[in-house]
């Protein structure tokens, strides 16, 4: 049955892009990283899948974009400069039920089960494939969408 159903989800979308007037306003992407590779493979998705993405380099550009629209995914890299990213995430799940998924080079349980503990829904190795990200996000959006949820990740008191 959950075969079935991402089997529908993607059925066609490789041969279409998609299209629409500026953006799709419930579905945004804010990704949090210095790196011009995984911008390069974000960007990529959100053209082919019909995301908005906002991108900031550094946390308090993040917080300033997340104050200015609704963001529905944050990527979030791990080896930002500024800050460690458990401080990152505190700060950006405290005001938002966006779904954070952060980038790492380093996947490991116990780093999985940390992100967890505060509230984030997966680490994706980095560097982002592509291959990799699109089923994560069209998945998680359409988990979102099925059961009708505002906040699929986790509650957690860091959050509103």
């Amino acid at each position: 049955m959950v075969f079935e159903f991402f089997k529908r989800l993607f059925a066609g979308s490789e041969s279409r892009p998609h299209t629409s007037s500026r953006h799709d306003q419930t579905r945004t992407i804010l990704l949090v990283s210095a790196l011009r590779s995984e911008r390069d493979t974000v960007r990529a998705f959100s053209l082919r899948y019909g995301w908005h993405l906002l991108v900031a380099s550094t946390l308090r550009a993040a917080v300033e974009l997340q104050r200015q629209e609704k963001v529905t995914v944050i990527l979030y890299d791990r080896d930002l400069p500024e800050v460690e990213w458990s401080a990152g995430a505190a700060a950006l799940l405290q005001t938002t039920s966006a779904c954070f998924v952060l980038l790492s080079s380093a996947t490991d349980e116990k780093l999985r089960l940390e992100l967890l503990a505060w509230g984030g829904y997966d680490v994706v190795r980095k560097p982002v494939a592509f291959d990799g990200l699109a089923p994560l996000l069209q998945g998680y959006w359409a988990l979102r969408q099925e059961i009708n949820s505002a906040e699929l990740c986790f509650l957690h008191p860091f959050r509103k």
